[in-house]
């Protein structure tokens, strides 16, 4: 037998007898279940000056045979269309954390914000800010609304503004939210001047500044309304009242630009009167200011019933009754829009009649 087929058989042999005494590994153990990713609620919502809002109300002119439009939130109503701050991003927050922001602010009035964590024990708010990408702010749509036919809205610099109705991420999308903002040309700019006419000088600068204020939060009372957020008609002689917490209440009012000392360019000045012909506030908080104001509302018009021959209005005869707020101080800007409810009482539902599960309203994520 040549050698080298004893050396190969005894290769083979040795190949085998390791073959069949190695015991082979077991597999890697593979999970039967991942974890799923963290879950997201889609915010998406208007966004809108309110002060720029108000200013086209007051100034849109009159067409014959045409009624004026609507204070409604509405996209296409041109008050909305006028006070849209276009170049703006809107972040929903927690405190100082930013969940996500939207893209930049168009003409187009929506905006969206895709990744806010669903959680609903957290009360997010929405912050709206320049975009840092945009250039800057535009306001008042001019070459859909032309001076002379259309008061031009005075331009402004605008700053972050939070928005302080409560948002909880109770499922995958929250529409038709809300978002504010605000600029130097309405209430900031007439309090700095007011301020500074009465001893304390004052810019917006120093409205702005935490070591200075501890922050300002503007506050609209609304007419009642069936139609909740989507309404910006301002109830006027609603008394406001600080029941708690530190800061020092304006009364704002408003009339053309150029006809009182002291207004800003957008027409706001604070009122010598302690309650608001609008049913506008602004409320200054001193430096260290941490607890939030406690507000009473008192309507302090009185209505007498219509003759008999005149239907009686849907909300009902004032004065209306309003809830109180609670205002918290954040550095900066805030913005509390609060409405009346109607003074008519409705009958309880009959017995006999067919029962109706209440409207989901859980879009409203409040």
């Amino acid at each position: 037998m040549r050698v080298s087929s004893v050396i190969s058989r005894v290769l083979l042999a040795a190949a085998l007898t390791g073959c069949s005494t190695e015991t082979p590994s077991p597999p890697a153990s593979t999970p039967a279940y991942s974890e799923l990713p963290p879950r997201k609620t889609t915010v998406s919502g208007i966004i809108f000056d309110p002060e720029a809002f108000y200013f086209s109300l007051k100034t849109f002119p009159s067409f014959p045979d045409s009624p004026p439009p609507p204070g409604m939130l509405i996209i296409g109503i041109p008050h909305l269309t006028r006070s849209v701050p276009v170049g703006a991003r809107v972040s929903v927050v927690d405190g100082d954390t930013v969940a996500d922001s939207s893209e930049v602010v168009t003409p187009a009035v929506a905006w969206q914000v895709p990744g806010v964590p669903t959680d609903d024990t957290i009360e997010y708010a929405l912050r709206a800010e320049p975009h840092p990408e945009a250039g800057g702010i535009s306001i008042g749509a001019p070459e859909d609304f032309p001076a002379p036919f259309f008061e031009p809205v005075p331009p402004s610099t605008y700053h972050p503004t939070t928005s302080l109705s409560p948002l909880r991420t109770l499922g995958p999308s929250c529409v038709s939210q809300v978002a504010m903002m605000v600029g130097e040309a309405g209430a900031l700019s007439a309090v700095a001047s007011y301020r500074t006419s009465h001893g304390t000088p004052t810019t917006v600068a120093d409205l702005l500044n935490p070591a200075k204020v501890a922050g300002v939060a503007l506050v609209w009372v609304i007419s009642p309304s069936p139609f909740m957020d989507f309404f910006h008609e301002p109830l006027g002689d609603v008394e406001m009242v600080k029941e708690s917490g530190q800061g020092t209440v304006y009364a704002l009012d408003w009339q053309l630009p150029g006809s009182v000392a002291g207004q800003s360019p957008m027409g706001y000045y604070v009122s010598s009167a302690s309650i608001s012909p609008i049913g506008y506030y602004a409320i200054v908080f001193p430096p260290g200011a941490t607890e939030p104001v406690s507000l009473g509302f008192t309507d302090t018009v009185t209505e007498l019933p219509p003759p008999p021959d005149v239907p009686p209005s849907e909300n009902g005869l004032r004065p209306y009754p309003l809830a109180p707020a609670f205002v918290p101080v954040r550095p900066g800007v805030s913005i509390l829009r609060t409405f009346a409810f109607p003074s008519l009482s409705y009958p309880p539902p009959s017995e006999d009649e067919e029962y109706v599960p209440p409207t989901d309203m859980s879009w409203l994520c409040r």
